[in-house]
């Protein structure tokens, strides 16, 4: 209040004696540029956790084995690529729709690890994550197929077991034949093995044959099939060969026989 009266006091003096009492200057606005100017920011730093995760299912055979990739994270969809790792080879793939998939070529059987990393896009707000897990890789799948052929009492029986795999493996092992209790084992050979089996009386056998590989790039197998042997052409008699012939005596004709193999009048 008081400095208020002194100033309308001191106008009022200065218009009275004629004075000229000056405006006050205004401040000039700042100065503005034709156009704006455009900032270059600084990438968005890498603060969205992500999780990887990788599934690898187990394979037979020489087979490719597939490995399956996904990267979560709880904002939004994570982009960028996926290196693989397994049995010291590596595969980098691109992250589509949070997923990925890499294939290995064929593996030995057994157990590897398996090591999948994400490396999101550059400048992006996604962290990287990794996973691991094991891929297991079984032998071949194989079947054995026994062929028997129907013969003679008397006769020996020759028996075959066929051996195959799943992939174009070559089964390699043994094949073990079980007939009349009789065991007899064969080496697998360009995928058969093959027995000779004497000494069946007439009848129906059950023939099974089991394959047991030498190695782990197949799985064992088995198969059946059935033995027939009929009676012998003469009751009684059993063999491989004989020499016969007649001669003639003073009651008539005679019949002699001459022995060129095995053979047992029963």
């Amino acid at each position: 209040m008081f400095r208020r009266t002194l100033t309308a006091l001191a106008v009022a003096v200065g218009v009275a004696a004629g004075a000229t009492i000056a405006a006050p200057a205004l401040a000039a606005p700042p100065p503005t540029s034709a156009a704006p100017s455009h900032v270059k920011l600084p990438p968005y730093p890498a603060t969205v956790p992500t999780f990887t995760s990788v599934w690898a299912p187990a394979v037979s055979g020489q087979g490719a084995a597939r490995l399956f990739v996904r990267v979560f994270s709880g904002a939004g969809t994570p982009t960028g690529r996926v290196t693989v790792a397994v049995a010291g080879r590596t595969q980098t793939v691109p992250l589509r729709h949070g997923s990925a998939t890499a294939t290995v070529g064929r593996l030995a059987p057994g157990a590897y690890p398996v090591v999948a990393r994400y490396t999101p896009t550059a400048g992006s707000r996604w962290k990287a994550s990794s996973a691991g897990t094991t891929l297991v890789v079984r032998g071949a799948a194989t079947r054995t197929s026994v062929f028997a052929p129907t013969i003679r009492a008397g006769q020996a029986a020759r028996i075959t077991a066929r051996v195959s795999a799943a992939g174009g493996a070559r089964p390699a092992g043994v094949v073990t034949f079980s007939v009349a209790g009789q065991r007899h084992v064969a080496r697998v050979v360009n995928g058969s093995a093959t027995v000779s089996v004497r000494g069946l009386s007439a009848g129906t056998y059950l023939v099974t044959a089991t394959f047991r590989p030498s190695d782990g790039a197949v799985l064992g197998s088995s198969g059946r099939t059935t033995l027939t042997v009929r009676r012998a052409f003469w009751p009684g008699w059993h063999g491989v060969s004989f020499r016969w012939g007649f001669w003639p005596g003073a009651a008539g004709w005679w019949w002699f026989g001459g022995r060129s193999g095995v053979f047992a009048f029963a």
